[in-house]
């Protein structure tokens, strides 16, 4: 910007404020004579920061006193070429409203953007300077910049007017329902919504409708029986929203959908009860189909996908007891019938093998008069838990005399025989 600017080579003392003069020339530790030498250094340090705010920081002063010594030293310097695009801000309110919005420094349409319906929201320049932190000339000059220039034609403002908008917005925030709104006015809640819409959409109003209006809202798209069909279908209440998510886009959400739910009175739980029961029905009757008769548990053991089912089956019905009867299908026997007669024999053939071990133990401690539990497993094939276990039941049975003595136990003859008790 400054190369193109033929500096002022006959600059004088007289041209700067006296104080602003005496804090340069301390600034640049200069004799109060030393004009040139000030002059050129101001120069130097221009041709650095080529902005007045970051010129005006270095060298200590006000960025009105700064634009008087460069107005001065460059006469044919104008004050606009400071703001980037003449908008009427500094670098440094520029940087100040990017921070505000949260944006970067390439994003200015943005910015002017925002802005602007910012300012329609507040009403007044007073109410928009507040609000960003600004002074009121640079947002007056930032204003009059968007609505005088072309760069405000990419966002027109609102088709009706913005104080019909503003009106909606108090008397939904006082009266709290579209319906009451929509009384007061003698208008229908479904207008009173577009309106307050129309407002969101420009930024002018911050609308939020309740879960009911939502609910009522969505339900006008998607009706009682299409939104049972979707929770059969799918059998997920995540699935579902998802889908509605990929049709309606921002307008549902998940809270929406559980109130239209309960608008409905859908029964999410026997809905996707019935509707696995549905599933598992479909898959087992493929399985008759194939094998021509209902599946043991053997045979639904032996496929992948059918012992899935299975376990489906023993989640839903407790076990295939339960889903055989359920369907009034004949429970299968479990096992060999012969099983349960070899199962008898071998319980027999137990009890008698300790039988003969306990009499065999009473009668060494009969013979033996007095013995102790390691003497006993050292001269019998009883040994550990077993030998502690029939122990135990002799004791029992009052078939022994046994006595402690520390942590040795000793067992002894009883008067009576295993025939007499």
């Amino acid at each position: 910007m400054t190369d193109t600017l033929e500096a002022n080579s006959s600059i004088t003392k007289d041209a700067f404020r006296k104080t602003t003069y005496d804090r340069l020339i301390e600034f640049f530790h200069l004799e109060p004579s030393d004009t040139a030498s000030l002059v050129n250094n101001i120069k130097n340090l221009w041709n650095e920061c080529h902005a007045v705010s970051a010129l005006s920081s270095k060298l200590g002063i006000s960025d009105y006193r700064t634009r008087q010594v460069i107005s001065a030293l460059y006469p044919d310097y104008h004050p606009d070429e400071d703001y980037q695009h003449k908008s009427g801000i500094n670098n440094k309110t520029e940087i100040k409203l990017f921070t505000y919005f949260g944006l970067g420094h390439g994003q200015s349409n943005i910015l002017y953007k925002k802005v602007y319906l910012l300012w329609h929201r507040e009403g007044t320049i007073h109410s928009l300077s507040e609000r960003l932190g600004i002074s009121e000339y640079h947002a007056s000059r930032l204003i009059n910049y968007i609505r005088n220039n072309t760069i405000i034609s990419p966002f027109r403002e609102p088709n009706m007017k913005l104080s019909k908008i503003f009106e909606v917005f108090s008397l939904y925030k006082k009266l709290g329902t579209l319906e009451a709104v929509g009384k007061e006015l003698g208008v229908t809640k479904e207008r009173v919504r577009q309106i307050l819409e129309e407002g969101k959409k420009y930024n002018l109003v911050y609308y939020k409708p309740t879960l009911i209006e939502q609910a009522s809202n969505l339900s006008r798209k998607v009706k009682k029986r299409d939104l049972e069909n979707l929770f059969i279908n799918n059998q997920s209440e995540n699935k579902v929203f998802k889908l509605l998510k990929n049709t309606y886009g921002n307008e549902i959400t998940e809270e929406a959908l559980a109130e239209l739910v309960r608008l409905y009175g859908i029964d999410l739980k026997s809905l996707v009860l019935t509707a696995r029961k549905n599933k598992c029905l479909l898959e087992y009757a493929s399985i008759v189909q194939e094998i021509g008769h209902h599946p043991t548990a053997t045979e639904m053991s032996k496929r992948k996908n059918w012992r899935k089912l299975w376990g489906r089956i023993d989640s839903i019905w407790g076990s295939m007891n339960n889903f055989r009867r359920d369907l009034g299908i004949p429970i299968i026997k479990k096992g060999n019938p012969r099983c349960g007669e070899l199962l008898r024999g071998w319980r027999e053939i137990a009890i008698e093998r300790k039988k003969e071990k306990k009499r065999m133990l009473l009668d060494f401690i009969n013979h033996s008069g007095s013995v102790t539990n390691k003497e006993i497993s050292q001269k019998l094939p009883l040994r550990g838990p077993s030998l502690d276990q029939y122990l135990c039941e002799l004791r029992n049975e009052n078939l022994v005399n046994w006595s402690r003595k520390k942590n040795k136990i000793t067992y002894s003859k009883k008067v009576f025989s295993l025939d007499n008790s």
